[in-house]
C-alpha cells in the first residue's frame, strides 16, 4: 500500500546492487535475489511496420539511445507502443474528415426539400454522434501513449525513476568481499 514502510507490493523494489550502495544490503534477504540484466543492444525494427508506426520506432530508437534506457529485448513494447501512437494518428485524421463530412452537410442545408429534412437531420445526428466519439478514443489513447512513455522513463515525472547502469559496469563489485563469509572467519 503506498504510505507504508515495506508495502510498496514490489512496484519500489530495489535492485541488489542499490541496497549494497545504500548500505541496507542484508545477506539474509538478499545474497539469493538476481536482479536480470537485459542484453544490450537495439531492438530489430519489424518490417511490417509503415508509416506513422514506422517513423515512431526509428523516434523511440534515438530517444531510448540518448536516454541509455534500451536493450534488445524492448522490441515487444515498443512494437505495441508505435501500432497505439499509428492508431492515434489515424483517429486524428478521422475525426477531421468526420468534423468536416458534418459541415458540408450542414452547409448544404439550404438545398433539401422539405420532405427530405427529417432524413436529412437524422443524418447530421448520427455524423456528430460520430465525430464525438472520436474525442473519447483519443483522449484514451493519449493517456495509454503517456504511461507508455512514463514505463519507458520518457516523462519529466518518470525520469527520476529510471536507474541506467553506470559506465564502469563491468568494474568488480567493491562489497563483494562481504557476500560470502571468509574460510578464517569463526
Amino acid at each position: 500500500m503506498a504510505g507504508r514502510k515495506g508495502r510498496s507490493g514490489g512496484g519500489l523494489a530495489k535492485t541488489v546492487e542499490e541496497h549494497r550502495l545504500e548500505g541496507t544490503y542484508r545477506a539474509t534477504r538478499h545474497k539469493d535475489i538476481v536482479n536480470p540484466k537485459p542484453p544490450k543492444g537495439l531492438p530489430v525494427k519489424p518490417n511490417t511496420l509503415a508509416g506513422a508506426a514506422s517513423d515512431e520506432w526509428d523516434r523511440m530508437i534515438v530517444r531510448l539511445s540518448l536516454s541509455k534506457t534500451i536493450s534488445l529485448v524492448d522490441d515487444g513494447v515498443i512494437y505495441q507502443h508505435v501500432l497505439l501512437f499509428a492508431e492515434t494518428e489515424q483517429l486524428v485524421i478521422e475525426k477531421a474528415e468526420a468534423r468536416a463530412a458534418v459541415e458540408r452537410l450542414l452547409e448544404s442545408q439550404g438545398d433539401v426539400e422539405k420532405s427530405d429534412l427529417l432524413p436529412f437531420f437524422q443524418e447530421v445526428g448520427k455524423m456528430m454522434k460520430l465525430s464525438a466519439g472520436y474525442d473519447s478514443k483519443l483522449r484514451s489513447n493519449r493517456v495509454a501513449l503517456i504511461h507508455a512513455l512514463a514505463e519507458f522513463g520518457l516523462t519529466p515525472v518518470s525520469r527520476g525513476r529510471v536507474k541506467v547502469a553506470s559506465a564502469d559496469e563491468g568494474a568488480l563489485d567493491p562489497f563483494a568481499q562481504f557476500d560470502v563469509p571468509h574460510a578464517d572467519a569463526h
